[in-house]
């Protein structure tokens, strides 16, 4: 039992970095580099958008999503109907949560009433649970085509500046002609 329990922590703990380094991604590729509180809002923001598909899973299922996404069996003595209300409030939610957060981590000059970005905050998440989807499918995929390729695959984020922009634009497009690929400027 002692073997089964260290394999099981052993696991959690391997995913939990995993998924902390691809919540940390995202945000440094949604929101550039930013730190402490303000990064670790943004990483629990990414974790409930990826989440969202559950949560609307677990209104239609309430004891298999409990189960998926804790692991947890629901006890038959808990009302499955109590459970639908909770997942139903936390459907609701997490994209009203994600557009208010958005809201005030905006511009002072890009920002808009609270209605709109409170709204805009469903076809955020929509769009945040599709990306995290596709990263969790798609880069264990390119991770084992590389090892098995006998290839090391190096990932540089491109966080610029507004002024530093054209000039690291500049510089990919004259490498990417090099290389043979044709390229034609638009805006």
């Amino acid at each position: 039992m002692a073997l089964l329990q260290a394999i099981v922590s052993l696991i959690s703990r391997t995913v939990g970095r995993i998924l902390s380094a691809l919540f940390d991604w995202a945000v440094v590729a949604l929101f550039g580099r930013v730190a402490g509180r303000r990064k670790l809002l943004l990483q629990v923001l990414m974790a409930a958008a990826a989440a969202w598909p559950l949560l609307l899973a677990g209104v239609v299922a309430p004891k298999a999503a409990l189960f998926l996404l804790a692991f947890v069996p629901l006890s038959g003595s808990i009302d499955p109907g109590a459970v639908r209300k909770i997942w139903i409030a936390l459907a609701v939610l997490v994209p009203v949560a994600v557009g208010v957060t958005l809201g005030l981590l905006a511009p002072a000059g890009r920002r808009e009433s609270k209605l709109v970005s409170l709204l805009r905050g469903f076809p955020i998440t929509v769009g945040l649970a599709a990306a995290f989807v596709v990263l969790l499918v798609t880069v264990p995929v390119l991770r084992v085509v590389s090892v098995l390729r006998g290839r090391r695959d190096t990932y540089v984020p491109l966080v610029t500046t507004h002024e530093s922009y054209p000039v690291a634009a500049r510089l990919v497009a004259e490498t990417l002609r090099r290389h043979g690929f044709e390229l034609a400027r638009a805006q």
